[in-house]
């Protein structure tokens, strides 16, 4: 069964280090809401859950159910030294 874990992964992490959720104290679900501007949550925040939607929405077609699930990659994970 494909999974889209990664692409989630990403997002909750993206979200986590968001102003929103540090500063202004919201859930991650609650930053997600159209309603939060730039300042609260990053153009990256944001390719991330476009991403995620993506392949949530590629599961359930048909026509890719047998390529497997949205081609894209996750986001690059920063190397720690």
């Amino acid at each position: 069964m494909p999974t889209c874990e990664p692409f989630y992964k990403d997002l909750l992490a993206c979200l986590l280090k968001s102003k929103c959720v540090l500063v202004e104290r919201h859930t991650p679900k609650e930053c997600l809401s159209p309603a939060f501007d730039e300042d609260l949550v990053s153009a990256e925040c944001r390719r991330a859950q476009r991403a995620y939607i993506e392949c949530k929405t590629s599961i359930m077609n048909p026509r890719k159910r047998f390529r497997g699930p949205y081609g894209g990659q996750s986001l690059p994970k920063e190397e720690e030294d």
